[in-house]
């Protein structure tokens, strides 16, 4: 038996690549052309995780529900503020 896919929805056929991917690829072209890039768009992280980012998951594990889409709003302020301030490390 013969199975003909599904046709594309025309909604969908004109869809750029998304923001994770497009990253992906560009830091992909620039690793080609020699960079040193460090590459945080998708998949691990290669730095290692901080040992009170980990008892932080740890402590939070059974929390299941979604952040808000804008972020923690204590967060964002102490990065802004850390901004603010010119720390980089």
């Amino acid at each position: 038996m013969n199975v003909r896919p599904e046709p594309l929805n025309l909604n969908v056929r004109g869809l750029g690549l998304s923001a994770p991917v497009a990253i992906n690829e560009l830091s992909l072209q620039m690793i080609r052309a020699g960079h040193n890039v460090a590459r945080l768009g998708l998949g691990q992280s290669p730095f290692p995780v901080p040992p009170p980012v980990v008892e932080a998951l740890r402590s939070n594990a059974s929390r299941k529900e979604y952040l808000p889409v804008r972020g923690l709003e204590e967060l964002r302020e102490a990065v802004a503020e850390t901004v603010a301030l010119g720390v980089t490390s």
